[in-house]
């Protein structure tokens, strides 16, 4: 019993990789579609933040961070006659951080901000140079509110500004890290050595920041997003203390060279960098990512879509369907960006569904061919088997019509020569069995006539009325022998167009039948008239009728009633030639029965195709 139910198992577990070896075609090419996508996922990431940032435009609503910009040259007329001696130097290079190192000179810039109540104020300055010992104890330098820029050197190490001697706690790191293309798109989230300057002036840092080691910034929109004022704006200008009660202030430097930032917004200046960290870290708005699996993921199940719907409808609904896809998901990616901020790629799910589409397009092209090819191989067969068996038939019923039209000659001689009662009776069964079986081959050869492509009617006015009384005459001799009554009820009509061969034979095999199944002593009628746009002709017997269960199948080739297979003779093969002429005329056959009651059936044949040509 193990042993068979181990058998059982290998043999399933052998059926599944043989499956999976014969779709390898189909499954490598699905392989390589999602590489690709994952490909292109790989490296697209910063280039498709940026421009989302772009497309997107400003996002930012009732900002409370205001950002003050010194120009080098608004400095130097700040600090008066004590700068004209450093204009000459202005002229020969631009200044770094250590220029602005002027105690008087920010005790004037801070002293106004604190004096119209800012929240907090951030100066993205590294002050390197000291300042005298008196400017260290500045009350207005040192007041709480104000966090003061650091840097770290080459080696990591933390490098203080030296204008103050301040508590590390208002200190906060300006490095800002670039990418490899000079881009800047993340900013640190460690605490060590110090935080971020916008972590100390964010009013909600208790907010959990991303664990990772840097965090993607979600830019707020392009330069001068955030309310700007320059120093002179500030200090002479007609600035409302509502615009500056409550906010953080970020102060920083306009137009230097070593404050500006290449972000995917465009250039941008230091300080509004750090106003978007710390409009960051307040609202918890960093622009988010998932693990790369997740997005393969997404990927695979985009796949699988696109190959259903590639190979699941035609080529110009395909097209449709996946054109549909690829704007949902720029929409859906797009609002998920804007709303949660969330990144969704579009460039690799987009280069995906091509891909994808055109492999498989390429793929199903090529199946189709396959298939139409096996298709053609088998017509041909099926043509070859067909010649094959009609030749032999035709060949085997057409040699077969010589011995029994000799057979039938002997027969009459001897009938016409002999008197022996009991030898003409054997003699005029054998004359009888010659016609039956002459009969079956004329009904076969029928057959390959018909089906075959070339077999269509030959029609010409025709009285309909002629054609049955040629069969009652023909067939009255048989319906004698049984003592049947065979009667006509045919209604005056005018001629008709139609194949009066076919005709014959139809009216021939019906009335044959009803005189062939219905007992001795009984009666048949043939009636013909004009119904409606038709002319109907109709055999009424008074057999034993056949059952419901048989009456859809008697139009079948070689069917015979069970209950007449051996009792009586024939092909099978008349009802259905019958039916196959009636079509042919564009007419229809129709058949009802009540077992031990009689049997009704007939043709109808169209007269409007005979009324237009009779007008034409």
């Amino acid at each position: 019993m193990i042993s068979n139910r181990f058998n059982h198992i290998l043999g399933g577990t052998l059926s599944v990789f043989q499956k999976i070896w014969s779709a390898k075609p189909f499954v490598l090419r699905a392989l390589v579609c999602w590489f690709v996508g994952i490909g292109v996922l790989l490296s697209e990431r910063s280039d498709d933040f940026d421009t989302r940032f772009r497309l997107r435009g400003n996002t930012l609503k009732n900002s409370e961070i205001v950002l003050v910009l010194i120009s080098e040259d608004e400095w130097l007329n700040l600090k008066g006659p004590r700068a004209q001696t450093l204009r000459p130097l202005k002229e020969i290079e631009s200044f770094s951080d250590s220029f602005f190192s002027d105690a008087e000179t920010w005790e004037l810039v801070l002293g106004r901000l604190l004096r119209l109540n800012a929240k907090s104020i951030g100066v993205a300055f590294f002050l390197g140079d000291p300042w005298p010992i008196e400017a260290q104890n500045n009350r207005v330098l040192a007041n709480p509110k104000i966090f003061w820029g650091a840097k770290l050197d080459s080696d990591g190490q933390l490098l203080r500004p030296r204008a103050l001697s301040i508590d590390e706690k208002h200190l906060g790191l300006i490095d800002l890290k670039t990418d490899g293309d000079g881009y800047l798109r993340r900013f640190s989230t460690t605490m060590r050595p110090l935080p971020n300057l916008a972590y100390r002036l964010a009013h909600n840092a208790k907010l959990k920041l991303p664990t990772s080691e840097y965090a993607l910034i979600n830019f707020q929109g392009p330069v001068a997003t955030f309310q700007t004022f320059t120093l002179t704006e500030f200090l002479f200008g007609n600035v409302p203390e509502s615009a500056i009660r409550g906010k953080t202030i970020i102060v920083g430097a306009r137009n230097l060279p070593s404050h500006s930032a290449l972000t995917p917004e465009g250039p941008m200046s230091r300080a509004e960098v750090i106003a978007n960290i710390t409009h960051n870290i307040n609202n918890g708005q960093w622009t988010k990512t998932l693990p790369l699996w997740s997005y393969a993921i997404l990927l695979f199940a985009l796949l699988i879509l696109s190959i259903w719907v590639t190979t699941g409808y035609s080529q110009s609904i395909a097209i449709v369907i996946l054109f549909c896809i690829w704007a949902l998901l720029i929409t859906i990616s797009t609002w998920i960006f804007d709303t949660v901020f969330l990144w969704i790629p579009i460039i690799a799910p987009s280069v995906q569904l091509v891909i994808t589409f055109v492999v498989f397009l390429s793929y199903q092209l090529i199946v189709n061919e396959k298939e139409n090819w096996q298709l053609q191989q088998e017509k041909r067969y099926l043509e070859e088997i067909e010649e094959i068996k009609n030749n032999f038939l035709s060949l085997i019923s057409h040699d077969l019509k010589t011995p029994i039209a000799k057979i039938q000659a002997v027969a009459d001689r001897l009938l016409a020569s002999f008197q022996d009662e009991k030898l003409n009776q054997d003699l005029k069964t054998v004359k009888s069995s010659s016609q039956d079986l002459y009969r079956y081959i004329q009904s076969i050869l029928q057959v390959i006539r018909v089906e075959s492509t070339d077999f269509h009617a030959r029609k010409q006015p025709t009285d309909i009325n002629e054609i049955i009384i040629k069969v009652i005459e023909d067939l009255m001799p048989l319906a004698n022998e049984k003592k049947i009554s065979l009667t006509q009820k045919l209604e005056p009509m005018f001629s008709i167009e139609l194949d009066s061969t076919l005709i014959y034979e139809v009216i021939l095999n019906f009335i044959e039948n009803a005189i062939k199944y219905t007992p001795e002593g009984r009666s048949i009628t043939v009636t013909s008239e004009e119904i409606n746009d038709s002319v109907q002709v109709k055999v009424s017997d008074t057999g034993e009728g056949i059952p419901d269960d048989e009456i859809s199948r008697v139009w079948n080739k070689f069917y015979r009633g069970k209950k007449h297979d051996l009792s009586t003779r024939g092909s099978g093969l008349g009802l259905y030639l019958s039916k196959y002429f009636i079509r042919l005329h564009g007419g229809e056959v129709f058949l009802s029965s009540q077992v031990g009651k009689g049997t009704d059936i007939g043709f109808r044949l169209p007269l409007s195709e005979n009324e237009e040509e009779t007008k034409g």
